[in-house]
């Protein structure tokens, strides 16, 4: 056998291995999508994607104007859904990301919306590959983050928050490639969750330049734009007085002691008194902020690795998940960035101490493994998520803090 011969069958047999692995990661994705849209008759009655498609369907039979009287969306929702569940209380523009689904039935639209968010979640988790774990297979990180119990909430429900975190993660992205424009356009496309997506953007907005204040701006007044495109300028008043009134309605499902893994929910749990709940999550919100700002530019100003330049930004995701006043446990699937970024300095020898690092794999494992997650939910309790994550912030707060060493010149 010619030398020729024998390098043609290793790349054969490397391309053959490689496309093994491909089918074999795609019938994985392929059944799990299968599994939601064939559970979808029973899945309905309480998925989140019913609300999404029925706003979405207002606004294709010329009802945007109205989107937000809840009782036309009742409406709707009986009709297309032949059921009433919670409100689509988002911003108007994000009714035409699911307003090409409005061509299928609803399972079918289900079924399809699964799969673009199967899609997203593998786009995210190459970019977190490419971005910090770079000696991982890509396909072993996408099944990683499939088995998040968030990420699995979010495919479940048809929720939007697998686009927030590729946005974000994207985001970033173009931070470190010195693209501030186009980041600050990435940032303000995650605003259709506008609780979240401020936060971050004011958490890392010191030390950033003008171009990302352009673009978060430019992408932020298209999006009033469009949504006044969509619902008619009495949706400047129409959406905020929505959001006051969501509460108060009897399906509006808001329980932050339930399902809110923030400071308000966490607020919810041990002060019954609403005044005194309220200090402590303003209290803490101001105090999360300063740190999260403080911690970006702490590295931003010494010599760190690129490791260090990479939890500042995760621990401003953090931050933003725990001062947003509304959340729901799927957004917890924003978490896998910080986790990913965590990961990376701990395998390149970061959590200087040995108690440090112990205490990183203690809190990666509780927030990434399912029984935490599915206790708190079964139990009703999800706030007490917050506990964890504010240890896991003061955590990457401190690593990012901690002066570095000094060279052996020194």
């Amino acid at each position: 056998m010619t030398s020729k011969d024998l390098l043609f069958r290793r790349r054969y047999g490397a391309a053959m291995r490689v496309l093994a692995k491909n089918l074999l990661f795609l019938l994985l994705l392929g059944a799990v999508i299968g599994y939601l849209a064939r559970r979808f008759p029973d899945l309905s009655k309480g998925t989140d994607f019913v609300h999404f498609y029925c706003a979405a369907r207002m606004v294709s039979e010329g009802a945007g104007h109205r989107l937000y009287d809840f009782q036309l969306q009742e409406q709707f929702q009986a009709r297309y859904a032949g059921r009433v569940g919670t409100y689509f209380v988002h911003p108007p523009f994000e009714a035409l990301i699911y307003l090409p689904f409005t061509l299928l039935p609803l399972s079918s639209a289900y079924a399809l919306w699964s799969g673009l968010n199967a899609a997203l979640l593998v786009l995210s988790a190459r970019l977190l590959q490419r971005l910090a774990l770079r000696n991982l297979d890509w396909r072993a990180v996408s099944l990683a983050c499939l088995s998040f119990v968030p990420a699995l909430v979010t495919l479940l429900q048809g929720q939007d928050s697998i686009l927030q975190l590729l946005l974000f993660t994207a985001a970033f992205a173009g931070l470190r490639r010195q693209k501030e424009f186009l980041a600050g356009c990435l940032l303000a496309g995650g605003l259709f969750k506008f609780q979240l997506a401020l936060p971050l953007f004011l958490m890392v907005l010191p030390g950033r330049t003008r171009r990302f204040v352009a673009g978060f701006a430019a992408v932020g007044g298209l999006l009033v734009l469009v949504s006044v495109a969509v619902s008619g300028w009495g949706s400047l008043v129409d959406y905020p007085r929505a959001l006051l009134q969501f509460s108060q309605l009897p399906l509006a499902a808001v329980h932050p002691r339930e399902e809110m893994a923030n400071l308000r929910g966490l607020a919810a749990v041990f002060f019954p008194n609403p005044q005194v709940a309220e200090m402590f999550t303003l209290a803490g919100t101001l105090a999360i902020f300063w740190l999260a700002i403080r911690g970006g530019k702490g590295a931003g100003s010494r010599t760190h690795s690129e490791g260090h330049e990479n939890l500042a930004w995760a621990s401003a995701v953090i931050g933003s998940l725990l001062v947003a006043y509304h959340q729901s446990p799927c957004d917890l699937t924003l978490l896998l960035l910080p986790l990913a970024f965590s990961f990376h300095l701990f395998r390149a020898g970061g959590w200087a101490s040995p108690g440090r690092r112990a205490i990183w794999i203690g809190l990666a494992l509780l927030l990434f493994l399912p029984p935490l997650h599915l206790v708190l939910l079964n139990y009703h309790f999800y706030s007490l998520m917050a506990i964890p994550l504010l240890s896991f912030f003061w955590l990457v707060y401190g690593e990012i803090m901690r002066p570095a060493a000094p060279s052996p010149s020194q």
